[in-house]
């Protein structure tokens, strides 16, 4: 006779001849990978209610990933049910054989149309077990989960989404991260196959490829930020770590560096994004140029920042980056324009926010797109080269370069001027950028009636 104990949802451990045993309902539309069965019971081989309350949560681990990995075809769930009877294997010394049995009975009904029936077929009057498997089809994916069961194999992404929850950082970076992790398991699909020199012959490969240093060196961090949480779960070895130590110098002079835009090329962007009355990224070419600020910084610019001679700019990463940058003589009228005419309170109106907060995600896309159609190179010319095109335009006009770094927002590397001074006074800033001139007949390109805003992101 069962015996219930009291659980407010199922599933629910019930006694049985002084043995707890775990009972689940199997959902109709996955009964047929269950062998029909409407559910399952599984002896918890323990007679003490905590111990099988315990052991209760790891069979409903099991069986939810079972059902998920056959609703989704998403082998990764059934990755996680494997370990769990690793996990059960690894705990009960006396009943590991009859875990690794009732493991593969598990992956054969999951993986093989019909289970042991088809099985046995197969395997005729050969008695050998294994060997009919492996002729059965997908009788390979049963031999992978055992194979993870008993501990041969982890596959490397099979706690990419516990790693995600658990990564404390910003949800760009993190997002970012988990993308790389990803594509990297593709590469090296278990956990045995990475080592120094796999990694060494990858990093060879991206180079090879065409892959930036830069980008390299983050993929390797975010990596390896992946396999400290494996480290911690005990799954790689705690003093290994074949992300470590790579030398990557940049070949003859490294990758393409960012150029400024010259003031005939900036005419040119102006040009097209005129012709596609793209108002907006026009405005916010124009204060790149004459103000060197990024271009987040333009886009989060508030008008509540702005006031009659200068924008303040005090979100910044960094001390250096918190500054306060004259409005030139030249842009005056468009930078007033702008502030009559916003609409949600930022200098640049009617931007949405990306993902991330970022309010200047779509407009860069749009610029991306520009740039490519008049045959700039991918690299080398990007949004930030408008800040090349800046303080180049300052030096020529004989600015001072601690007068450049202070309006860039940059260190100066000066420990005297970093650390004890003031920096520059705003007469000498204004004075600065005052005397540039980087587009010709700048007041063609800015609307004398009221700004017409295009808010197409």
């Amino acid at each position: 006779k069962y015996h219930n104990l009291e659980f407010k949802h199922k599933p629910y451990p019930k006694l049985h001849h002084n043995t707890w045993h775990f009972r689940y309902p199997i959902p109709s539309d996955v009964r047929h990978a269950f062998g029909g069965k409407h559910e399952i019971i599984k002896s918890l081989k323990t007679d003490d209610v905590r111990e099988a309350e315990r052991r209760k949560h790891q069979h409903l681990d099991l069986i939810v990933n079972r059902i998920k990995a056959i609703r989704t075809g998403d082998d990764t769930s059934l990755h996680k049910a494997a370990l769990y009877w690793r996990s059960l294997m690894n705990e009960s010394e006396d009943a590991r054989g009859e875990f690794a049995n009732e493991a593969l009975d598990e992956a054969v009904n999951t993986y093989i149309n019909g289970g042991w029936s088809t099985v046995l077929g197969v395997a005729g009057s050969n008695p050998d077990q294994i060997n009919a498997i492996e002729r059965t089809p997908k009788g390979d994916r049963v031999m992978e989960f055992m194979d993870i069961a008993l501990g041969k194999n982890v596959p490397s992404g099979t706690y990419i989404s516990d790693w995600q929850k658990a990564y404390d950082v910003k949800a760009k970076t993190r997002d970012l991260a988990v993308s790389e992790v990803k594509r990297f398991v593709k590469e090296f699909p278990y956990l045995n196959m990475i080592n120094k020199k796999a990694i060494t012959q990858w990093i060879a490969k991206k180079r090879d490829d065409g892959a930036a240093v830069s980008t390299i060196r983050r993929s390797l961090t975010h990596i390896g930020q992946y396999w400290h949480y494996l480290q911690r779960l005990e799954e790689v070895p705690d003093e290994y770590n074949p992300f470590s130590g790579h030398s990557l110098k940049k070949r003859n002079g490294g990758q393409t560096d960012v150029v400024g835009f010259t003031p005939d090329e900036v005419t040119i962007l102006l040009d097209a994004v005129t012709k596609k009355d793209d108002t907006n990224l026009k405005h916010l070419i124009i204060i790149a140029a004459y103000t060197g600020m990024r271009i987040e910084e333009i886009c989060s610019m508030k008008v509540s920042n702005i006031s009659k001679d200068r924008f303040k700019i005090i979100d910044s990463k960094t001390k250096a980056g918190s500054r306060v940058i004259p409005i030139s003589p030249a842009i005056s009228p468009l930078v007033k324009q702008l502030i009559e005419s916003s609409t949600d309170g930022y200098l640049i109106t009617g931007l949405s926010s990306g993902s991330y907060g970022n309010r200047s995600t779509a407009i860069g896309k749009r610029f991306g797109r520009v740039k490519s159609k008049l045959d700039f190179p991918s690299r080398s010319h990007v949004f930030h080269s408008c800040r090349h095109t800046f303080s180049t335009a300052l030096l020529r006009t004989g600015a001072n370069s601690i007068v450049i770094d202070f309006l860039m927002g940059h260190k100066s590397d000066n420990l005297a001027i970093d650390t004890y001074s003031d920096g520059a006074s705003f007469k000498q800033k204004q004075e600065a950028i005052s005397k540039i001139n980087i587009i010709e007949n700048l007041e063609d390109y800015i609307e004398t009636k009221q700004v017409i805003v295009n808010t197409n992101d």
